[in-house]
């Protein structure tokens, strides 16, 4: 009698297997989301702490005010692969938005689905929460919903005059600048893609 022996796989070893590594995936899947938008929320804060060092510079701060937009700071600390980050003015007093009290520099955070996709609204919203409930003082309240989030964070000393007047100064960049996306620009986003 000859005996054969197999080598290989049978059908049921094999869906066996599959189910596992399914299993896996599925259980594995939330963990790395949750470790993705832990790992860019810490990114923003270090660009956060970068971009208030380089705006506290003894060199920026003396008797000229200054020009608050994305040429206030290096480049590479506004990229982020969720985010749309850059620089603005915003007013003192968010009660008076005229500015009578002067305008600070504040780092502009923006991100929607259309755009960064649904991780990076994740992020901006646990960057959000990390800046209110750690920095409340310096939060500029914007808007925070599923599809979009916008929000600004004072980067100069609180309540001292640090930027000129928005739309005043002579070397201020032209039409399509990142200095021209104000904050009610940002909050305009967020309603239109909210619409949307």
């Amino acid at each position: 009698m000859k005996t054969t022996t197999h080598s290989g796989f049978t059908l049921t070893e094999l869906l066996v297997a599959t189910a596992i590594i399914a299993l896996c995936l599925i259980i594995s899947a939330p963990l790395y989301r949750d470790y993705l938008v832990e790992t860019e929320t810490v990114d923003a804060l270090s660009a956060l702490k970068a971009l208030e060092l380089e705006v506290r510079a003894p060199a920026k701060s003396g008797d000229r005010l200054q020009v608050c937009d994305d040429s206030l700071v290096k480049t590479e600390n506004l990229q982020s692969n969720y985010l749309r980050l850059g620089i603005v003015a915003v007013p003192n007093a968010p009660a008076n938005p005229a500015g009578e009290k002067g305008f600070a520099a504040a780092m502009n955070v923006i991100s929607t689905v259309d755009k960064e996709g649904s991780t990076g609204v994740r992020v901006a919203k646990a960057f959000y929460e990390e800046i209110k409930n750690s920095r409340p003082s310096e939060l500029v309240e914007g808007t925070v919903a599923d599809t979009a989030v916008a929000f600004a964070v004072i980067l100069s000393p609180i309540g001292e005059p640090y930027c000129e007047t928005p739309g005043q100064s002579k070397l201020a960049a032209g039409p399509g600048s990142s200095s021209h996306l104000n904050h009610e620009a940002a909050k305009n986003v967020v309603q239109t893609t909210a619409v949307v």
